[in-house]
């Protein structure tokens, strides 16, 4: 699954306007605490800064964005 959700990912970079490099994490959005799955990113700067919002502030855009159902760009 990890290199299906990878080939979306350079998908993703290539096809949304704008867009540099992306991830793909997967979260249970109904879970009362957040868990969330980094799967694929297509630069190491995009696991650095998931990592950031997931393991050290437990806040940032990708983490709204799995809970209101709604895209972020950074």
């Amino acid at each position: 699954m990890d290199e299906s959700l990878t080939h979306v990912a350079e998908f993703a970079a290539h096809a949304i306007p704008g867009a540099d490099e992306v991830g793909v994490s997967l979260a249970h959005p109904s879970a009362v605490t957040l868990h969330v799955q980094r799967r694929a990113v297509t630069a190491e700067l995009v696991r650095e800064i998931d990592g950031l919002q997931y393991e050290v502030h437990k806040e940032g855009p990708s983490i709204t964005s799995m809970r209101t159902g709604r895209s972020s760009k950074l």
